[in-house]
């Protein structure tokens, strides 16, 4: 009985020391507001370096709300079904947290990138872009600005 509480109190004690060794650290920025007032938010979870969770949405002047929650009144999903994926904004936007989740920093601010359909870049990353074909570069300025500021 003995040896089976040693055995039980060493693995208690290894499984806290691996998982009290993760730092888990978090941070919320937005960006400066760009020349049509619409500026991104972020709300980052990082564990020992990788992000746990990315949260994220783009303030919209035009109709004094954050674009997910316009949800599909936005208006993106037909333009979005021109060129194969059929996704609303918010739903592109889900496909990009999703897809940070389980990476660093400098990952998530050296994707791939291609030239989109307004010129500017877009997701070349063969598990995003299926999901994702909207600019990014926003929300790679706030989740750096999160990060930066992560605690």
């Amino acid at each position: 009985m003995k040896k089976l509480l040693a055995v039980l109190l060493v693995i208690c004690s290894l499984l806290c020391v691996s998982a009290c060794g993760k730092k888990s650290v978090k941070g919320e920025a937005q960006t400066p507001a760009n020349d049509d007032g619409q500026y991104t938010t972020a709300k980052v979870t990082l564990v020992d370096g990788k992000f746990t969770e990315v949260v994220l949405d783009t303030w919209y002047p035009d109709a004094q709300k954050f674009k997910k929650e316009l949800g599909n009144d936005y208006g993106m999903k037909a333009l979005s079904e021109k060129i194969g994926i059929g996704k609303e904004w918010f739903e592109q936007c889900e496909a990009f947290e999703k897809w940070c989740v389980g990476k660093t920093l400098d990952q998530v601010m050296n994707m791939k990138t291609k030239t989109g359909g307004e010129g500017s870049p877009v997701p070349d990353e063969p598990d995003l872009a299926t999901g994702c074909t909207i600019y990014v570069g926003q929300f790679q300025e706030a989740i750096k600005l999160a990060t930066d500021a992560a605690k």
